[in-house]
């Protein structure tokens, strides 16, 4: 089987990223100028166990507070598809 073109693979990604998401109850994913931010709603904090194990295993690549998880675009590079997946990943868990 051959590979899918870009733009159907590309959307494929984001559904599925879109499908962690929801699983792990975040209200919304944008993009800043050096930043990916990852918000959770106002009533629905990061649990403080998944916000230590993001520190620890993302330590120069995160910024987290209680309702935000920040990726540091610079740090990441191009790798920020498979980091926020494992963010999206163990905030579901």
């Amino acid at each position: 089987m051959c590979p899918l073109p870009e733009p159907p693979a590309n959307l494929l990604e984001v559904l599925r990223l879109k499908g962690l998401a929801i699983a792990a109850g975040v209200e919304s994913i944008r993009t800043l100028d050096q930043e990916i931010v990852v918000q959770t709603p106002e009533n629905s904090p990061i649990r403080q166990d998944i916000r230590m194990r993001l520190q620890r295993k993302n330590r120069e690549m995160l910024k987290i507070s209680p309702h935000q998880v920040r990726i540091l675009r610079a740090k990441v590079k191009d790798k920020w598809i498979a980091v926020l997946s494992g963010v999206l990943d163990d905030m579901g868990d």
